[in-house]
């Protein structure tokens, strides 16, 4: 599990949201929600949301690693991202090996 949680840029109504926080609890990631980055307001289109996605869609997944931040925005990308970079054990091993059967 990561050490620091990774932040999910939008509102937890927004089913492209909802999607992302899924993944998070099926990879047991720690995450927060919302418009409130690092104990600041960040607006809904306004100029630090248009720097993470330019055209100021949500989600943005937002990440501190040691050497670096992550901003990646779309949800597609995130759920690869997740899903590809925690590398965590799903939590219904019997569903792994059913999903591997259709691939």
């Amino acid at each position: 599990m990561t050490v620091k949680p990774v932040h999910i840029y939008g509102p937890s109504f927004s089913n492209f949201v909802r999607s992302v926080m899924l993944v998070c609890e099926e990879k047991q990631v720690a995450y927060t929600v919302g418009f409130e980055v690092n104990g600041n307001d960040v607006t809904f289109k306004g100029e630090q949301h248009l720097n993470w996605h330019p055209f100021g869609k949500i989600p943005v997944l937002l990440e501190s690693k040691p050497q670096e931040e992550l901003t990646l925005p779309e949800t597609a990308s995130i759920c690869r991202y997740l899903d590809a970079d925690k590398q965590l054990i799903t939590i219904m091993h019997g569903m792994t090996r059913f999903v591997h059967l259709f691939q």
